[in-house]
């Protein structure tokens, strides 16, 4: 009897402490991103031939000097905020680079760029260098979170009717980009 009081004891332990361990890994892996601390950040997204300016929503063309506005609906930008804290971009500091290193750097290089901002002051800076990236799951977390974020934020982005319509203006204008890269 005594024997069994301390196995039964012992399997008890084991599996509080198991059980204990999950909730902590869940903790650590669940974030906490209220949609109203996404009004302490910004970004704007540019590309050689456009830039967007989340805060002001203007999309500017400026071999063409176009500009428009964008109207996002409260679901994009819920959505918006919600890729920007699961793929931890307000956690970047400083520079970072995403380079696909199986494929030759030429540059100029024509990827994206990301300004981050924080209650207005620039807190980071994301260069994204063109390439195939056919292998993310072998980048690190980081530079894989990165590329994810463009990717989801674009596909937000192309549903909406404004930013649409700018891109068509992008297509119907590339004619007129008479820009020179040396």
């Amino acid at each position: 009897m005594r024997v069994e009081l301390i196995i039964l004891f012992l399997v008890s332990l084991i599996l509080t402490s198991c059980s204990n361990d999950e909730k902590k890994s869940v903790a650590i892996t669940q974030r906490n991103y209220p949609i109203d601390s996404f009004k302490n950040y910004s970004f704007n997204l540019v590309n050689t031939d456009y830039e967007f300016d989340m805060k002001s929503r203007k999309f500017k063309i400026d071999f063409y000097k176009f500009s428009d506005s964008i109207k996002l609906s409260r679901t994009e930008e819920n959505k918006i905020a919600k890729v920007f804290f699961e793929k931890f971009i307000d956690t970047l500091t400083n520079d970072n680079i995403v380079v696909d290193q199986n494929e030759m750097m030429i540059m100029p290089n024509s990827g994206d760029s990301f300004y981050i901002y924080y209650k207005g002051f620039n807190k980071s800076f994301i260069r994204i260098v063109n390439g195939d990236y056919k292998n993310i799951d072998d980048l690190p977390d980081k530079e894989k979170n990165i590329l994810l974020f463009k990717k989801n934020l674009l596909n937000i982005l192309k549903q909406n009717p404004d930013f649409k319509r700018c891109l068509d203006t992008l297509k119907s204008v590339k004619k007129y980009d008479d820009r020179m890269f040396l």
